[in-house]
């Protein structure tokens, strides 16, 4: 599962030194993801729209940085 999430762009790390969530918890007080069943259905290529790619949300959606509208 992990490498069909990084195909679909997600940013995969296991922690400093490998040392896992708790330790990037701590440190930053988030900056995980735990899978509540939505993994699948990311790998299985439901749209995925990354937060860095979205401008601003609008009445029609939200406006991508490409300037093209998208309905929510």
């Amino acid at each position: 599962m992990l490498e069909g999430l990084k195909k679909r762009g997600f940013k995969l790390t296991s922690g400093p030194d490998g040392t896992g969530w708790q330790i990037i918890y701590g440190n930053r007080g988030g900056g995980h993801y735990f899978d509540a069943g939505c993994s699948q259905m990311i790998v299985d290529c439901v749209d995925l729209i990354q937060f860095a790619d979205i401008e601003r949300f609008c009445a029609e959606g939200l406006r991508r940085a490409a300037r093209c509208e998208r309905p929510t």
